[in-house]
């Protein structure tokens, strides 16, 4: 009997096994626009002035399970995209908006576990580093944020009932997920600001947040991956003027 159970947990567990096995990626190509499930303008060498490189996966055998695609630049993490698999031979993608920034982009696939099922690169020339620093700097004004302030601007670990977590500026790289920027916005009711990120003066992601309120606590929060340096949040309003920056390190 006892025999008989082993050899029942087994099998079942070999078909376990066999079923996560079958969940593979069996073409990821680059390109710049998706029609009809398929890529357009395949290439692994994209300008600059490219406004997205989108990154079409054909996934087998997740049929109810989801992959996830993280992004990166030059080794930095830039974000994720978690992707619904509705069937067993699927044709599913993500984007990147690429913003003028040159370098080397990677794309990892991982299946509902983390494994990593395929990565693929491409290459973004003919940027130009120094406009890069001058947008992160730059401060002009405008009509559409007449009236906003950032009154306040933190950084932490998490948010709770709306206030921010483990206020600091420097953070262990390894032990810490997500740092979040908090703050509090004033007169921008019915209006969107944008915090942007950056780390060690490269951008790698922005976060529109929509103002319910005259005064309005809100946040962004950018995860960490292990990645050591100088972070900085600039918050803009909706010209795109910069309204606010604050840095925070992490070692």
């Amino acid at each position: 009997m006892n025999k008989s159970i082993l050899m029942a947990c087994l099998a079942f567990l070999m078909a376990g096994m066999s079923v996560r096995a079958q969940v593979s990626v069996e073409a990821l190509k680059f390109g710049t626009d998706i029609k009809e499930s398929e890529i357009q303008g395949e290439a692994v060498s994209f300008e600059a002035s490219t406004e997205k490189v989108y990154c079409w996966v054909r996934v087998n055998g997740a049929d109810g399970k989801s992959v996830t695609m993280k992004w990166y630049r030059d080794g930095v993490f830039l974000s994720d995209v978690n992707l619904e698999i509705v069937s067993n031979s699927m044709r599913t993608y993500s984007y990147k908006t690429l913003y003028g920034h040159a370098g080397t982009y990677k794309v990892e696939v991982l299946d509902d576990a983390g494994a990593v099922l395929k990565t693929g690169e491409f290459v973004v020339t003919g940027g130009n580093a120094a406009m890069e620093a001058t947008t992160a700097t730059t401060v002009t004004s405008s009509e559409e944020d007449a009236g906003i302030q950032i009154e306040a601007i933190k950084f932490g670990v998490d948010v709770e009932k709306s206030e921010v977590v483990g206020e600091s500026t420097t953070f262990p790289a390894a032990t810490t997920d997500k740092v979040y920027c908090w703050m509090r916005v004033l007169g921008a009711n019915g209006k969107t600001v944008t915090v942007k990120w950056y780390f060690n003066g490269g951008y790698v992601g922005d976060v529109p947040l929509e103002i319910k309120s005259d005064a309005m606590r809100t946040y962004a929060y950018k995860s960490i991956a292990g990645n050591k340096g100088e972070w900085r949040a600039e918050v803009c309003g909706p010209s795109g003027a910069v309204l606010q920056a604050a840095s925070f390190t992490t070692n």
